[in-house]
């Protein structure tokens, strides 16, 4: 195989290898998002939950859930 040959082949390669690690990034940061956004989702629930778990402790969480919740709604 002649110089001009190896190179075109090269460069074709090189243009694969890019595109493929352009294609990966974004399936990664599209795949972090989404985790991110479920454990966002997430959190007031928990949130909600643990508060609930302390109510039996606390004789003023239920106004503090009571609250939490309203702002939830709200925002």
């Amino acid at each position: 195989m002649n110089t001009g040959a190896k190179q075109y082949q090269y460069e074709l390669t090189k243009q694969y290898q890019r595109a493929n690690e352009r294609k990966a990034n974004q399936h990664r940061l599209a795949y972090e998002s989404y985790r991110s956004e479920k454990y966002v989702s997430a959190l007031p629930n928990l949130l909600e939950r643990l508060m609930n778990s302390l109510a039996s402790q606390n004789s003023h969480a239920p106004a503090e859930r009571r609250q939490l919740r309203l702002r939830r709604r709200t925002t």
